[in-house]
């Protein structure tokens, strides 16, 4: 059987790398690079033309050659599928292993809060000045503190 880790290591993959969430509408540039149409729509300027520079190596690149990746279209909705079949983990109340804001795994936990946070999470204004613990970490913790 899968286990959580190896669907959140797929699930990484699966992150388109300019909006950090999963793939919608993939496109592939001839670069070889995979981004969201929507992602890459908003890396054309001005915005109306269809020139632009890839996200992650700056090669130019025109929408209208841009390929849609059927097969990285088809493993990102496995993926969302996958975490909606998964449901919240046994005995757990929450959302299930991933951020429910950026679908990104939960493998960190805010001392202050009290709850499992995701590493983009870790990084907002509302995070800031708090101390984390590895998820692995704060579980054993309060085992032993229990």
């Amino acid at each position: 059987m899968t286990s959580v880790r190896e669907v959140s290591s797929i699930a990484e993959d699966l992150l388109c790398p300019v909006c950090l969430s999963i793939f919608q509408d993939p496109r592939m540039l001839v670069c070889g690079h995979n981004f969201c149409l929507s992602c890459l729509e908003s890396c054309v300027v001005p915005k109306g033309q269809h020139q632009g520079t890839c996200p992650e190596c700056r090669d130019p690149f025109d929408l209208k050659d841009a390929a849609r990746n059927r097969v990285l279209a088809n493993l990102s909705e496995k993926a969302r599928l996958l975490r909606l079949e998964q449901g919240p983990p046994s005995g757990g109340t929450g959302s299930s292993y991933f951020c429910e804001e950026h679908e990104e795994p939960l493998k960190l936990f805010c001392s202050q809060d009290e709850a499992p946070v995701c590493v983009i999470c870790r990084d907002l204004p509302q995070h800031q000045g708090h101390s984390f613990l590895p998820i692995k970490n704060a579980v054993t913790g309060f085992q032993v503190g229990a």
